[in-house]
């Protein structure tokens, strides 16, 4: 545990680099939705915004392998394999999955196969379509690694904040274990 203290001084705080990430997005390899851009061109754009990672999650599919990443490497961008996975009707993005995880269809079956090394993300919570995890997220936090602050939702709702998506997100963290008290902003403002 001392070892683990030294990065709350100054000095670490420095060193470590911030880096600027956008874990949720979509390509015309999406089945899905209908995107106009192709994964090269959301590289290219999110070099050209100073971010540094970069995960493509279509939904239930994975569009990541060696060309794009070596594509997104010359560009400085680290590609992270990413699906965005129905589970139970609701929308989950799994970063770093593999094949068994990423075939999960139900909160169970992702919770019986184990994190292993993938982390998985609330996508727009509580943003109001049929896909959002909703009351999912609450009976399933122990899943979750992030949640992602969502920013497209009417401005209106600031005035609110019982009906701001963002509001009821960070509401729903408090039902994480005592371990996980910061959670990552996921989304990054493009």
């Amino acid at each position: 545990m001392a070892g683990l203290n030294c990065l709350n001084t100054g000095k670490w705080r420095r060193a470590l680099k911030r880096l600027k990430a956008a874990f949720h997005t979509h390509t015309c390899d999406d089945p899905f939705d209908v995107i106009l851009h192709s994964a090269e061109m959301l590289i290219d754009g999110v070099a050209a915004k100073n971010l540094s990672v970069l995960a493509i999650a279509c939904h239930e599919c994975c569009v990541f392998n060696d060309y794009l990443s070596s594509y997104a490497r010359k560009r400085g961008v680290v590609l992270v394999p990413g699906i965005e996975a129905c589970l139970d009707g609701r929308h989950v993005v799994i970063l770093n999955s593999d094949a068994e995880q990423a075939k999960a269809s139900t909160f169970a079956e992702l919770r019986a196969l184990g994190k292993r090394d993938a982390a998985a993300i609330a996508p727009h919570p509580y943003y109001p379509v049929g896909s959002s995890v909703l009351g999912e997220l609450e009976r399933n936090i122990d899943l979750f690694d992030a949640i992602e602050y969502y920013r497209f939702y009417p401005k209106l709702l600031n005035l609110l904040p019982a009906l701001n998506p963002n509001w009821m997100a960070q509401r729903a963290r408090k039902h994480r274990p005592r371990w996980w008290a910061h959670p990552t902003r996921t989304c990054c403002r493009m």
